[in-house]
């Protein structure tokens, strides 16, 4: 392959509209098949038109020739940027051969960079209803006709909402996003989408319209009931038109629109939609449409919070999928099998009378041969829709559901597979991670960790996509999101979600337990939770290492030093002794830990095995050390200094407090010595120690965990690390409860919420609680992919341009397959024991993208093993350095390019 510049990206974003960022960040990449092909040189071009840069009259900015093998995150310095506009950009690459390659033309656009340049009123239409599970909101209708009576050039709309809403122009809806403006704290921030019109309007009559509905703004949200926002959704939309001639026009939402109710009846992302077919209005968002019946728009408040764009793609219809079976359930009434755990809606072929009433609801599972909605708390998860007597392919709006089983009820003729498809959505990130071995439950719970992640990544990082809670919780989306790293390209993602949680933040510093943010009275605060609000500081760090963002540090440094001064207020004795807490969540006795509640009253409850306060004190030590970290990178050595001083300090008093001589460490769970371990909280005497009452507990435990949300994260890791691989290995293959092949067993295609979400002896657990799409336990993907397959950062590098291969062989596997695609390109590793001559031998495929570098490991099995590339001896292959040995192992640097090594004993 010819080397070649691609994967083009202005804020991480392919080709974004209406961005507000004053100073956006560039990335490519390199493509090449040659060994050693690397950047030695770059030269960025920003300039208003295609032409300019064809003609080299760059008129934004020109970089020049810049001597560097970066290609991610380099930041904008030309002059100004305007309001509204189109920019092109072009990439000129220098490889290590001197020869220049130019990128293809690439394209953003800005939105409104000042607050007085928005124009219009935000508009809606007020309906005098108590809302409750019965009865809620319709969706309302909006419309305006205007004339353009000159050649246009360019047409520009940027629109947003407090509620939900669907954009028309002239009989077409806009965009591919179902759920804008999404989801934040709608008290403190609004997200506006941009659009380009210009292709859509024409010379005379144009109509624009609106679909609002309440969403999350005074829809049913999380565990809080409806209406925490406002009462009554309203929208707002500016539409700047450039004519030909150079003059401009803006159209907005002001007192001119007229407004209607509809067929969408009843509108709410849990309970679910109704429609009435007999009231549409065919052509009532075109420009000869009619208006009877139609009336004024109400005027609502302005908003006086921030109005930004969308930082990160928008939510998105992904992908159908069609049932693998379908089952009459008697009276009108059949139950469709999607075969997977997903998010979403279905489309339903209807063919019935009018004035028929077709009811769909949804599960995530079967009881009896009927769906199991007692896990779904007050969320109804059903759409309705009245026939008009035409046929109709349905599909409800302004609503998603959890669910792998579908009930329709309410038809008059026999259905089939033919007349029902599933229709996944989730936020549009690019899946960036393959894992395939030769264990086809190993294969199936990486699927059921993407998939849990595709149906929980939904403009924010959910607990879970069913029942009425869906919110963005700090302790299920830290554990997780470097998993996710792997799965997705979610650097977008989380830099909006870190931005809901830093408008969220109080005043004395604490982060809530989840964001955006609903302040309501509850039993519990849900602010401050040790594990939880420590996300400020842990998803940060993360994001920096894997995509080598150091903004992400900076925009969130003041919010860390605010959490963890407010910690150094609370614990003045550096133990973090508060409750109620979370701790472990959802973790599990053992025969050693059955006592804990009455050994240390207050301090463990039933959901959490370890200790609250040596939970939440390791956290803090683990948290104050990643700030230090942190502040070094941002060059502020005063305060890494003193986050790194109180990190020691913090260690020193949970030793004195939690540690005994014989390394026992207070609680005795498995947690507690995965967390000491991890976090660094021991020293090298206690570490084997440690070490040693892990291994004894899961051997006591006939090789089962009990660890929960977090010490999940932990535990594989710590094994092998500490040289227990084999104890890792296993507990990955084990099938009998817990563990997570044991949901595999018995049909999950997503992680469960609990080990023992259903078992063969007690059936479902509390309905109260169990959750069948939820993610925090799949955190074992990042070992997967780290360990089992290979693929980890470099110590102490960022964003992958180093990279370390090391996979850790097993002889419980043939082979692992699994390939991540990074910022700069796509790494791929295959290790295979299959079919070798012996148990010692193995062979290992890498793939090092291009401008990057690989640390590769080799595992021996004998001093005088024979290695090989490609068939000859490594000391003769073109791309291969050795850069050591180890007792165990071979150590090489690799530059880009493709190795085959073969390992023999």
């Amino acid at each position: 392959m010819r080397d070649q510049i691609a994967g083009m990206q202005v804020e991480s974003m392919h080709r974004p509209l209406g961005l507000d960022v004053k100073k956006p960040r560039f990335g490519w990449r390199m493509a090449s098949d040659r060994r050693g092909a690397r950047q030695i040189a770059y030269r960025i071009r920003v300039a208003t038109s295609p032409a300019r840069l064809k003609e080299d009259e760059t008129d934004v900015w020109d970089s020049g020739r810049v001597d560097s093998d970066e290609s991610v995150n380099l930041a904008f310095a030309g002059a100004k940027l305007q309001s509204n506009r189109d920019y092109y950009w072009q990439v000129r690459v220098w490889n290590e051969l001197g020869e220049a390659l130019d990128s293809p033309v690439e394209h953003w656009s800005t939105g409104l960079f000042r607050f007085t340049e928005w124009k219009g009123r935000w508009i809606g239409k007020k309906i005098p209803m108590a809302v409750n599970f019965e009865q809620q909101k319709p969706a309302v209708y909006l419309r305006k006709t205007f004339s353009a009576d000159k050649p246009i050039k360019r047409a520009y709309a940027y629109t947003t909402a407090r509620g939900l809403y669907r954009f028309h122009v002239n009989g077409e809806e806009i965009g591919k996003d179902i759920l804008s403006p999404e989801w934040t704290d709608y008290k403190v921030r609004v997200q506006y989408q941009a659009y380009d019109v210009t292709e859509k309007l024409t010379s005379g009559a144009n109509a624009l319209g609106a679909v609002l509905a309440p969403g999350w703004y005074s829809g049913y949200v999380g565990m809080y009931g409806f209406e925490n926002y406002g009462k009554d959704a309203s929208f707002f939309l500016q539409l700047i038109i450039e004519y030909a001639d150079g003059t401009r026009e803006s159209i907005v939402s002001d007192k001119s629109w007229k407004s209607s109710l509809g067929p969408i009846t009843a509108s709410d992302i849990q309970m679910g939609t109704a429609y009435d077919a007999r009231l549409e209005q065919p052509g009532w968002d075109t420009a000869h449409g009619s208006e009877a019946g139609w009336g004024d728009v109400d005027i609502f408040f302005d908003f006086r919070g921030w109005l930004t764009s969308m930082p990160t793609a928008t939510v998105q219809p992904i992908e159908e999928r069609l049932p693998i079976s379908v089952t009459e359930r008697g009276e009108g009434r059949y139950i469709f099998d999607i075969g997977q755990n997903m998010v979403g809606w279905v489309k339903l072929r209807i063919e019935e009378a009018a004035d028929a009433k077709v009811v769909v609801r949804h599960a995530e599972v079967l009881e009896n041969g009927d769906l199991y909605t007692e896990n779904l708390r007050d969320a109804k998860q059903t759409d309705t829709y009245v026939s008009n007597g035409k046929p109709v392919w349905y599909e409800p709006r302004f609503t998603f559901h959890g669910f792998r089983y579908v009930e329709v009820s309410g038809v008059s003729r026999p259905l089939t597979e033919a007349d029902l498809v599933g229709v996944v959505v989730h936020t549009n990130l690019p899946l960036t991670g393959e894992l395939t071995t030769s264990d086809a439950m190993v294969n199936q719970l990486w699927s059921n960790i993407v998939w849990t992640q595709r149906d929980n990544f939904l403009s924010v990082p959910t607990d879970c996509p069913q029942r009425s809670e869906r919110h963005g919780w700090t302790g299920d989306a830290q554990i997780f999101c470097r998993t996710a790293t792997y799965a997705m390209d979610v650097s977008t993602f989380f830099l909006k979600w870190l931005r809901d949680l830093r408008d969220n933040q109080q005043k004395s510093g604490a982060i809530t337990d989840f964001a955006p943010w609903i302040e309501k009275p509850i039993h519990y605060p849900h602010v401050g939770s040790a594990g939880w609000a420590d996300a400020i500081v842990i998803v940060p760090w993360h994001m920096y290492q894997v995509y080598g963002d150091v903004r992400v540090l900076e925009e969130n440094f003041e919010a860390i030093e605010k959490w963890i001064r407010h910690n150094e207020d609370l614990h003045p004795e550096h133990i973090r002794d508060i409750h109620p807490q979370f701790g472990d969540w959802l973790s599990l006795h053992d025969e050693d830990t059955l006592e804990n509640e009455s050994k240390f009253p207050g301090k463990t409850n039933a959901l959490s095995t370890m200790p609250l306060d040596v939970f939440a004190t390791a956290y803090y030590a683990y948290t104050a050390a990643l700030a230090a970290d942190i502040a070094g990178v941002l060059g502020r050595e005063d305060r890494a200094r003193h986050y790194a001083e109180l990190s020691e300090n913090i260690k020193e008093a949970f030793r004195g407090a939690y540690v005994e001589a014989d390394g026992t460490i207070r609680g005795h769970a498995q947690s507690c010595y995965v967390f000491a371990l991890w976090m660094k909280l021991l020293t090298p005497e206690q570490e084997p120690l440690a070490v040693r009452h892990l291994v004894d507990k899961i051997v006591k435990n006939d090789y089962h965990m009990t660890t929960g949300f977090h010490g999940i994260k932990y535990l594989l890791p710590i094994l092998t690390e500490y040289g227990h691989a084999d104890i890792a290995y296993r507990l990955l293959l084990q099938t009998s409860y817990p563990s997570w092949l044991y949901s595999i067993r018995h049909g999950a295609t997503t992680i469960w919420e609990r080990w023992d979400g259903w078992t063969e002896h007690k059936g479902f657990q509390s309905p109260g609680m169990n959750s069948f799409n939820h993610y925090a336990l799949g955190s074992v993907g990042e070992w997967m992919f780290r360990y089992m397959a290979g693929i980890d950062l470099t110590p102490g590098k960022i964003g992958f341009q180093r990279f370390l291969i090391r996979p850790v062989l097993t002889d419980k596997l043939e082979f692992v397959h699994a390939s991540y695609d990074s910022k700069y390109g796509k790494i791929a590793v295959r290790w295979d024991r299959g079919g070798m001559p012996n148990e010692k031998s193995y062979d290992l495929v890498v793939t090092v993208p291009a401008n990057t570098q690989a640390t590769v490991r080799l595992p021996l099995f004998a001093p005088d093993s024979d290695v090989r590339e490609g068939g000859v001896p490594i000391a003769e292959t073109e791309g291969l350095t050795l850069a050591g040995r180890e007792s165990d192992a071979l150590v090489l640097e690799a530059s880009a390019g493709t190795y085959r090594f073969t390992v023999r004993a």
